[in-house]
């Protein structure tokens, strides 16, 4: 076959061989946005594909695409019969998608005058639409093979059975040449066309017409003769009616040659008639001249009447204009009301949200009273350790008092400074006669000006340097404290401290199944350190570099998940924290992932976004429907001038039965001031639950599962 259309492709696994295959136009029609994105980077630098992004339905009203928790039962129609067969059935998604009718893809796409093609119908509970219309319309024709998939029952809303459809093929001159039952709820069938289906079709057709031309010539003269008995009976009734017509006639003559005697005595009459009229004809021009004074009077009137006239007309003119006014007063009125109604409408849903938020907040206090509670606890149990350093800040406190009282000590000389200058100045304005005290005075200025700039500045240097001493000696101090009493170094990042500390706590209180971090390595280490202070039985103390390299164990992408997995978007990145990850003994917490910054759609929306289905994929078959997932996107995106809006789109897609934690670093780029609302209506659309969590300096959501 040189041409194959395939309606339905999904992943297109059957490509290879037709590659192979002496094809050379493959045309792969398939709704579903994230397939149809696939099958484009499948079809780069390939001229013989051709990627359609459309639904196949000769209905109109078929615009909405179902996905099932079973990815081979995607329809155009709700499922009936399948969740008979499948209980466990259900709908995780529903899209709306661009349709064509199996008219309009042929004329676009279909196989050209002569081509050898396949038609692939890959289309669940559509099938039988799409023959039926192709049937009808002698479309089908142009293919000499169909490779049809079909379920044995009706197993979606409006389908028709497999072996309805098989009926109608045959009848179609269609055989069966091969049968794949290996799953016999989802059968397929290969199908030729008989060759000499073509020739009995046109001799049927030859046949009918002919029988039809038959029956006209029949008619045709039968109604050929009824015409001739009826041409014979019209000239027997002609000629009885020129008989008559003949002496109607002769009668008619009689009666003209009886009236020309009449009309000679009649001109008699006129003539004498006519000398009357001339005597009453100059009486009436008599008459016309009194007649046209008259008339002169009645046009005066006439002037007169049209006067009054225009003044009427100019007065209605005037009543329309204010008529006009107080239509347009009237509009401005109604418009003032809608106006009205509008705000009062606005009002009234401001007053809806605010409730709402009214109860997210409620939901937010409930939330913090158990974090309450628990920082509680915790600071009962930190208690002890805080009276340890509670002697050692008291020292630092006096030092810090000494500190204190050496600045205030400074100010004071520097004041006594500032007097001694106003005092100088003072003389120099009167002395300002004296050229040679002027000249002193004005040395000893600048030399107190000097000196007090030494000062100043020796006593802010030795200051600071103690400052930043005494803070390096805290740290140092805190930090050797730290390693004596667990075993480790503390972690140090880049994070706000506040944000890093509320993190830590969220994670912790919750006990999350498995993290993701889409770009923030400072998030990662800051979560593994963590991760592995409070849950994992690591020594106190490790003897050796070498030691703990074998006893680290690193996880393969075929062992996922691990605690956290950590994507970002460039290789050198990647292999940079796995790196640091290793020297800090951290890296058996963590498996990172490269995964590039590719063009994703979801839910109409087109923007870039890490390249993580396989990963999420993987991650979904691995945990349970109702494990609970922390999901970090740092803000490597939006520095580079891109939204983060579509991640929860395709976190719900990948991840639609998980409990889902997002958090957001960074909530003041300009591009995602809409992001909250869009995310608000995305989860009403989809009817999942959602809680706006408090983190700082961050979005954060909880959407349940």
């Amino acid at each position: 076959m040189s041409m194959i259309l395939h309606i339905g492709a999904g992943q297109a696994s059957e490509l290879p061989q037709w590659r192979k295959s002496e094809a050379t136009r493959i045309v792969l029609v398939e709704p579903n946005p994230m397939l149809a994105q696939q099958l484009r980077h499948k079809a780069a630098d390939d001229t013989t594909l051709t990627i359609v992004e459309a639904a196949v339905t000769p209905s109109s009203a078929n615009t909405q695409l179902y996905e099932y928790n079973l990815p081979e039962a995607n329809s155009l129609r709700p499922a009936t019969g399948l969740k008979r067969l499948f209980p466990g059935l259900k709908t995780t998604a529903t899209h709306s998608v661009a349709t064509l009718t199996p008219t309009q893809l042929l004329a676009d796409y279909g196989p050209a005058q002569g081509e050898r093609a396949q038609l692939v119908l890959q289309t669940p509970g559509e099938e039988g639409a799409i023959l039926k219309e192709l049937i009808e319309t002698g479309q089908l024709n142009q293919f000499q093979q169909l490779h049809l998939y079909a379920n044995p029952e009706p197993y979606y809303q409006g389908s028709i059975a497999a072996k309805d459809i098989l009926q109608q093929l045959a009848e179609a001159g269609f055989d069966i040449t091969d049968v794949d039952q290996q799953d016999p709820d989802w059968p397929h069938w290969q199908l030729t066309r008989h060759p000499l289906k073509d020739q009995l079709l046109s001799l049927q057709e030859e046949t009918a017409a002919l029988k039809q031309q038959l029956q006209e010539r029949q008619q045709q003269l039968e109604a050929s003769q009824q015409q001739s008995k009826k041409h014979q009976q019209k000239a027997e009734e002609t000629a009885q009616q020129a008989q008559a017509q003949l002496k109607e006639k002769a009668n008619q003559l009689a009666e003209v040659h009886a009236q020309c005697q009449q009309l000679k005595e009649d001109n008699e009459t006129l003539k004498k008639q006519l000398n009357q009229a001339q005597k009453a004809s100059q009486q009436h021009q008599q008459t016309q001249s009194e007649t046209a004074k008259q008339l002169e009077q009645a046009q005066q009137q006439q002037a007169n009447t049209q006067q009054t006239l225009a003044a009427t007309e100019s007065k209605l003119k005037q009543v329309e204009e204010q008529r006009q006014a107080e239509k347009t007063a009237h509009k401005e009125l109604q418009h003032k009301f809608e106006e009205t109604h509008g705000w009062f409408v606005g009002r009234k849903q401001q007053a809806e949200e605010r409730a709402e938020k009214l109860k997210s907040l409620q939901n937010e206090l409930a939330v913090k009273a158990e974090q309450a509670a628990s920082l509680e606890e915790k600071l009962k149990a930190s208690e002890e350790e805080r009276e340890k350093y509670k002697n050692y800040f008291a020292n630092r406190k006096k030092q810090h008092e000494a500190s204190q009282a050496q600045l205030t000590e400074a100010q004071q000389t520097l004041k006594e400074k500032d007097t001694t200058i106003s005092q100088l100045s003072e003389q120099l304005t009167t002395l300002q006669q004296s050229h040679e005290r002027f000249g002193q005075l004005e040395s000893k200025l600048e030399s107190l000006f000097g000196e007090q700039r030494s000062y100043i500045q020796q006593t802010t240097n030795a200051l600071g340097q103690h400052v930043t001493r005494s803070a390096r000696q805290q740290r140092d101090e805190h930090a050797l404290t730290h390693y004596l009493q667990h075993g480790q170094r503390p972690v140090s990042t880049q994070l706000p401290p506040g944000y890093a500390v509320a993190l830590l706590e969220h994670y912790d209180a919750t006990q999350h199944d498995v993290v993701v971090v889409l770009g923030s390595a400072n998030t990662t280490e800051l979560l593994a350190q963590g991760m592995l202070n409070t849950r994992s039985q690591a020594p106190r103390l490790q003897s050796s570099q070498r030691e703990s390299t074998e006893n680290e164990v690193t996880l393969s992408h075929a062992d996922l998940p691990q605690a956290i997995v950590s994507i970002e978007h460039q290789n050198a990145a990647s292999e940079a924290l796995k790196q640091r990850l290793h020297n800090k003994g951290t890296a058996r917490a963590v498996n990172t992932v490269y995964a590039p910054w590719v063009e994703c759609q979801a839910n109409g929306q087109n923007a870039l976004f890490y390249a993580v289905a396989p990963t999420l994929q993987r991650l979904n078959q691995w945990l349970s429907d109702n494990a609970r997932v922390l999901v970090i996107v740092g803000e490597d995106l939006p520095q580079a001038g891109h939204s983060r809006e579509i991640a929860l789109a395709l976190l719900l897609q990948q991840l639609p039965t998980q409990r889902l934690d997002m958090v957001l670093e960074g909530n003041q780029h300009p591009q995602e001031t809409s992001l909250k609302e869009s995310w608000d209506k995305l989860l009403e659309t989809r009817q999942r639950p959602g809680q706006w969590l408090t983190l700082p300096n961050a979005y954060s959501l909880r959407v349940e599962g």
